[in-house]
C-alpha cells in the first residue's frame, strides 16, 4: 500500500549539520544549481533518517501543523540546504482566538523539530545536485509524520519511512500487500495524472487537502484508493486523479507482488 498526501490543486510529497537556523527564506546557491526532480530524474535512495519529535511547545489548543521545505541534496548526498515553503501551518481546535505570539512559538518549534529530523537523513549519491520537497504533519496526540515529495510529478513517497501515520482501519482490499516504506524497493512512477481543482472550492475560493492510501497491483496500476484525512470538496478529484497514476511493477524475488 501507498500512502499520499494530495491536493486538488498540486499533488505534494542529510546529515549536514544543520539547524532552524539554517532553513533559508529564499532560494541558495546550491537549490539554483540544482535540478528538481521529476520521473527523469528521480529522488535518490535514502539511506538514513530519523524521526521528527513532536516539540513541547506544540500542545492543545493546537491539533495538527503542517511545515514544507524544499530540500537540496548536494553531490555527496547529503543535504546542503533547506528552505522554508512559506510559513508553517498550525490548525486548533474550534474556540477563543489563538494569540499570535502562541501561534508563532509553535511553528518556530516545528521547523525547528524538522531541521533537527533532517539533519541526519541522508540519501544515494545524486549524479548531480537535486531539489525536492519534503512535508512534515505534526499531531498533538500521535507522532508526527514526514512525506518525501516532488514538486511536480510524485517520483517517490515513502509510506512509513521518517513517521508513522496514525492507526487506521483494516483494508480488506488491499490484504496480504506489501507496505512500501523501508526494506522495499522504490516506487518508480511511470503515469502521473494531477487533480483538477473543483469547481465548487474555486467558486468559494478555498484549498484543501486529502490523504490517500492506494493499492498498487503487480501490474504497476492503481487498484483501488481510499480516503484516509478528507477535505471536501477536494475528495473525489484527488482519488480520480490518483486511480490513473501508474507505476513499474515492484519485484520481491523477482516476483511482481501488490503495494
Amino acid at each position: 500500500m501507498l500512502r499520499v498526501i494530495t491536493s486538488a490543486a498540486v499533488v505534494f510529497l542529510a546529515t549536514a549539520s544543520l539547524s532552524a537556523q539554517e532553513v533559508r527564506s529564499t532560494v541558495g546557491p546550491l537549490e539554483k544549481s540544482a535540478k528538481p526532480s521529476s520521473p527523469e530524474n528521480p529522488i535518490p535512495k535514502r539511506t538514513a533518517s530519523a524521526q521528527p519529535v513532536t516539540p513541547p511547545e506544540f500542545r492543545p489548543p493546537a491539533t495538527r501543523g503542517t511545515v514544507r521545505l524544499q530540500v537540496t541534496l548536494n553531490s555527496e548526498g547529503r543535504i546542503g540546504e533547506i528552505r522554508g515553503l512559506g510559513d508553517p501551518l498550525v490548525q486548533f481546535v474550534p474556540g477563543p482566538a489563538v494569540d499570535e505570539k502562541t501561534r508563532r512559538t509553535m511553528s518556530d518549534a516545528i521547523v525547528r523539530s524538522a531541521a533537527e529530523a533532517l539533519r541526519h537523513w541522508a540519501y544515494e549519491a545524486p549524479a548531480e545536485p537535486i531539489t525536492f520537497h519534503v512535508v512534515f504533519t505534526y499531531y498533538v496526540a500521535p507522532e508526527p509524520t514526514a512525506v518525501q515529495q516532488d514538486p511536480s510529478p510524485l517520483a517517490s513517497v515513502t509510506g512509513r519511512g521518517a513517521g508513522a501515520f496514525p492507526p487506521t482501519p483494516p483494508w480488506p482490499a488491499a490484504e496480504g500487500a506489501y507496505r512500501a516504506g523501508p526494506g522495499m524497493p522504490p516506487l518508480r512512477q511511470t503515469k502521473n495524472v494531477r487533480p483538477q481543482y473543483p469547481d465548487e472550492a474555486q467558486r468559494r475560493r478555498i484549498g484543501g487537502a486529502v490523504t490517500l492510501e492506494a493499492l498498487i497491483g503487480p501490474d504497476g496500476k492503481v487498484k483501488d484508493v481510499r480516503v484516509i484525512r478528507s477535505t471536501p470538496p477536494f475528495d473525489e478529484a484527488a482519488m480520480d486523479a490518483v486511480r490513473q497514476w501508474e507505476f513499474e511493477p515492484t519485484l520481491i524475488d523477482g516476483k511482481a507482488v501488490s503495494v
